[in-house]
C-alpha cells in the first residue's frame, strides 16, 4: 500500500500506478483532489486513440529533413488516398459540424492548454493528432483514465468526424450493412457532457458517459475502415474527394448522381462570373426586365439588399423579409421557366 495524503492506495493496480506517476512531480492536495483514474474512462480513451491510429494509417516515404541536414523524416506520400479522404471530411463536413472541439498545434512541446494555439477544424491530421494526446502534462500519449479538457476536446472531435461520415453517406450513399447511422450520432451527442468546465463535472456521470461512448467509437472505427475502402474504389467519388470536381448532392434515381458536365467544371469554380439573362423582377413601380443579373445577388442577404436598392426599393423595403422573398420568388420562377426539369 502507498499513502498519498490521507488515502491508502494499492500500488499493484496499474491505473493507480499511472495516477501516482502523473502527480509524482507535485504534492497531493486534499483540498482540491483530482479524480483517480477510472477503467471505464481508460477504455473510452483507448477506443478514441485506436480510432485515431486507424484514420492515420498513411503510406509514407523517407525524405531529407530540411531542418536537420543529413537526417531524414517520414512524410505522407502524395498519392495516399486516405489522406485525400480525411482532408475532404475536414474541409467539406467536419468544419461545419454543430459539435466540434478545437484543432491544436501538433508541436509535442505544447502540453499546456494555453500553448495549443486552438483554431477551427481545418486539417483532419491535426485533429487526429489531438485525439491521441489525451493524457496528462508531458505524458499526453498516456491513457490516464482522467476525463480532463484534453479528453473532452477529443470526444467532441470524434463527434465531428462521425457527423462528417454520416453526412457523406447521406450525400454519396452506402451499401454497407453496419453503417454508423444518424441514430448512433445522436446517441453519441447525448453522451458528451454539456459543460464549459469539465473539471467540475460529476465524476459518476463521466463514468456512465464513458461506458456508452466507448462502444460507439469502436463501431465508428469499424465503419470508417469499411466505408473508406468502399468509397475510394469509385473513380467518380474519388474525383470529388480529390476536389477535381465540385461537390453536388446526389439526386435520387440518377444514373450518375452528382456528375458535373465537363464544360461546366471550370465555370462552377467561379460562381461570381455567372449571370441570368432576361429576368423579370418586381420593382416599386411594377415588374421590369433586366439582363444580365449576376447571381452574386443571391449569395447573401447583404447582396440581395444591394440589388433591391438598385431596383428602386427604399431601404426599409430592401431590408423587409417579405419583400425580399418576393424578389427571390421571381428569380426562382425565372429558373424554373428556362429549365423546368432541373
Amino acid at each position: 500500500m502507498i499513502k498519498i495524503g490521507n488515502k491508502m492506495i494499492n500500488y499493484r493496480n496499474k491505473y493507480l500506478v499511472d495516477y501516482i506517476k502523473k502527480y509524482a512531480d507535485g504534492p497531493f492536495k486534499d483540498e482540491n483532489p483530482v479524480a483517480p483514474p477510472q477503467p471505464d474512462i481508460v477504455n473510452m480513451q483507448r477506443a478514441i486513440k485506436n480510432f485515431a491510429s486507424n484514420m492515420a494509417k498513411y503510406n509514407t516515404k523517407r525524405v531529407p529533413d530540411p531542418s536537420a541536414p543529413g537526417k531524414f523524416k517520414e512524410v505522407v506520400d502524395v498519392t495516399d488516398k486516405r489522406k485525400d479522404f480525411n482532408d475532404f471530411l475536414a474541409e467539406q463536413y467536419s468544419a461545419g459540424s454543430s459539435i466540434r472541439g478545437e484543432e491544436w498545434t501538433t508541436d509535442v512541446k505544447a502540453t499546456k492548454k494555453e500553448q495549443k494555439l486552438p483554431t477551427g477544424i481545418i486539417e483532419l491530421d491535426n485533429v487526429i493528432d489531438g485525439l491521441r494526446r489525451i493524457g496528462p502534462g508531458s505524458s499526453e500519449a498516456m491513457q490516464d483514465g482522467v476525463w480532463d479538457w484534453r479528453t473532452q476536446n477529443a470526444v467532441k472531435n470524434v463527434w465531428a468526424v462521425a457527423d462528417a461520415l454520416v453526412r457523406v453517406t447521406e450525400d454519396f450513399g452506402s451499401k454497407l450493412k453496419d453503417n454508423f447511422t444518424r441514430s448512433d450520432l445522436q446517441e453519441l451527442a447525448n453522451e458528451i457532457p454539456k459543460t464549459n468546465d469539465i473539471a467540475k463535472y460529476d465524476q459518476k456521470k463521466k463514468i456512465e458517459h464513458a461506458k456508452k461512448i466507448a462502444p460507439l467509437v469502436e463501431k465508428l472505427d469499424r465503419f470508417y475502415s469499411a466505408y473508406y475502402n468502399s468509397i475510394i474504389q469509385s473513380p467518380e467519388y474519388a474525383s470529388y474527394i480529390k476536389q477535381d470536381k465540385p461537390l453536388l448532392t446526389a439526386k435520387p434515381g440518377g444514373v450518375d448522381p452528382g456528375k458535373v458536365p465537363d464544360d461546366l467544371v471550370d465555370t462552377l469554380k467561379k460562381p461570381h462570373a455567372l449571370a441570368l439573362i432576361n429576368v423579370t423582377l418586381p420593382t416599386p413601380t411594377g415588374p421590369k426586365l433586366f439582363s444580365p443579373v449576376s447571381i452574386d445577388a443571391l449569395k447573401s442577404v447583404g447582396e440581395l439588399e444591394k440589388l433591391m436598392l438598385f431596383l428602386g426599393y427604399p431601404i426599409q423595403d430592401a431590408q423587409n423579409k417579405e419583400k425580399q422573398n418576393v424578389v427571390l420568388q421571381a428569380f426562382l420562377a425565372h429558373v424554373n421557366a428556362v429549365s423546368p426539369n432541373a
